[in-house]
């Protein structure tokens, strides 16, 4: 026997279903976070080569 017949019930609970738009979320951070990442490591060298040129120009002086 099932528990559907055993159990009877006058009222059935409203039920409301509402967009989950978790996943759309998580991957839109997803995105921004490699864009910054992407950046991140185009800037890199660049700030590299800047500090190198800081460090050799300090030890000529």
């Amino acid at each position: 026997i099932t528990a559907s017949k055993q159990v009877t019930i006058r009222y059935f609970p409203a039920l409301h279903f509402v967009l989950d738009d978790s996943v759309d979320h998580h991957m839109r951070i997803e995105e921004l976070l490699g864009a910054i990442e992407a950046e991140r490591s185009l800037r890199e060298p660049e700030d590299e080569d800047d500090e190198e040129e800081e460090t050799e120009s300090a030890e000529n002086e």
